[in-house]
């Protein structure tokens, strides 16, 4: 693809987004932690942009920021234009080697799915590891080894653009971005690798990029892995991480992965969850479109690395149960999509995982005391 198309491509999607997340839809209802917002604007500053002009461009007060600041929490619409907002910023050939550490562009993109179809992670790094040999035998941006027990996982950032390029963005701090880049490249990598075998991976050693005179605040680096002990070394960055997770199965599929390349800067993947409970990793798991039905319970309990009869007793344990989930995952779809959309509630039904319009009236009177068609009214009128 051309950088005209890939330019003409990302303006198109950022137009639909943008639109989609001006209008509600259905991350209305969808809240994020006001952190991810910190973590956007030190990204943001880190390629030379400050907050102010993110909030201009994305039409947001300072003093409805606060407001989200003091709640701890932002609405997923508003973090979705703040982040789409960020990304117009970047000068396009920037935005494609080193945004979200790189992993918005389409090498990812291709990597990822050769990944999602392995049956272990084992087999997926060796995909992605051999994927990156034949982008650049020279240099491959991934690379996997294995040494006394431990599994070393090493990210490399793009090259910096050529100078054609250099002068179309301008003056910028060609290191600080390299550096931000590994790091954050790094971060992304682990979250998806955990991602995809369904538990976070337990980090033994973290080595990020260390450059000569650059300082960079990387703090949120330690938050997102779990790891302060975080080493600065001349050279790339890598992490480590026991072998024996390279046994483990690859759990998500290829309808999931979809859904994270399309709306992982919206809803962060189920394994970055940080409330700790089971109901909230399953609620994670299953998502927020059931017109394909839920998973099974065994086949949920295997993603989660529990048997099913342990898994019963943790969600007793909580005071839940899977049928009480998959119920108030439905009924608050349901409303989200009534309130926001224009969706026929034939459609509605459909994606609430319902056989027929009947059913989910019937389910809706139950949750609600009356019809779907007149609360849409009275939610609009009042």
């Amino acid at each position: 693809m051309s950088r005209q198309s890939s330019a003409l491509l990302y303006n198109w999607v950022h137009r639909v987004m943008f639109h989609f997340v001006k209008t509600g839809g259905l991350m209305a209802d969808i809240h994020v932690a006001f952190v991810r917002v910190s973590d956007l604007f030190k990204h943001l500053r880190d390629f030379g942009f400050a907050r102010e002009k993110l909030l201009s461009k994305a039409g947001i007060s300072d003093s409805a920021l606060k407001r989200y600041e003091s709640l701890g929490r932002v609405p997923a619409n508003v973090f979705s234009r703040l982040y789409f907002s960020a990304a117009a910023l970047i000068p396009e050939p920037l935005r494609e080697r080193y945004w979200a550490g790189g992993l918005s562009g389409r090498a990812f993109h291709l990597t990822a799915y050769a990944m999602v179809t392995a049956r272990s992670l084992q087999q997926a790094l060796e995909r992605a590891h051999d994927l990156h040999q034949m982008f650049d035998e020279q240099r491959p941006r991934v690379s996997v080894s294995s040494d006394t027990g431990l599994v070393r996982f090493t990210y490399l950032p793009a090259r910096m653009p050529s100078r054609e390029d250099m002068e179309l963005i301008g003056k910028i701090d060609a290191e600080r971005i390299l550096s931000v880049a590994s790091a954050a490249g790094l971060v992304q990598w682990f979250s998806f690798l955990s991602w995809m075998i369904g538990q976070r991976i337990k980090l033994e050693r973290v080595v990020l990029r260390e450059t000569p005179g650059l300082i960079v605040d990387n703090r949120n680096v330690e938050r997102l892995l779990e790891f302060v002990n975080i080493e600065y070394l001349p050279g790339n960055s890598f992490i480590e991480f026991s072998v024996r997770y390279m046994e483990a199965d690859v759990v998500i599929t290829a309808e999931s992965l979809d859904r994270y390349l399309n709306y992982s800067p919206i809803e962060p993947m189920p394994t970055l969850l940080t409330s700790g409970t089971i109901a909230d990793h399953i609620r994670g798991l299953i998502g927020t479109d059931f017109s394909n039905g839920f998973p099974g319970f065994s086949q949920l309990a295997n993603r989660v690395g529990l048997t099913p009869s342990t898994l019963r007793r943790r969600l007793m344990a909580e005071n839940t149960s899977y049928q009480m989930i998959k119920d108030d995952a439905r009924k608050t779809l349901a409303l989200a999509l009534l309130r926001n959309t224009q969706m026929p509630i034939g459609e509605i039904a459909e994606r609430a995982g319902f056989m027929s319009h009947g059913s989910f009236s019937r389910a809706f009177h139950f949750w609600m005391g009356e019809a779907p068609g007149h609360y849409r009214s009275r939610y609009r009128m009042g």
